[in-house]
């Protein structure tokens, strides 16, 4: 025996409205995975801008030790060559000691 009409009515709205339904949990399924990109591309972005940050900082920090230890360097051979002076005023008043006591 055939479906009657109304029977048939109610199986058409009964499979529109499971149509729907699949249709909304795909449209939802599809505004997740949309959303979920969307955090995971703000969260590399994020960390792209950290390791940037973190990189700079590196540099700057390297930089700054690289200009102390230049400065370091050049205090040194100001040192050594004060040292030498030194040496050098010492080995004349020496000598210039030397050469008042033969006068004497």
């Amino acid at each position: 025996m055939a479906a009657s009409p109304p029977a048939a009515d109610r199986e058409a709205e009964l499979l529109a409205m499971e149509e729907e339904r699949n249709r909304k949990i795909q449209q939802f399924e599809e505004e997740e995975r949309a959303k979920e990109a969307e955090r995971i591309r703000l969260v590399e972005e994020q960390r792209s801008q950290t390791v940037a940050e973190l990189e700079a900082m590196e540099k700057a920090r390297q930089d700054k030790i690289d200009a102390l230890e230049e400065e370091r360097r050049q205090l040194e051979e100001e040192q050594i060559a004060a040292a030498q002076k030194v040496g050098y005023v010492a080995d004349e008043v020496d000598a210039a000691r030397q050469q008042k006591i033969k006068e004497i």
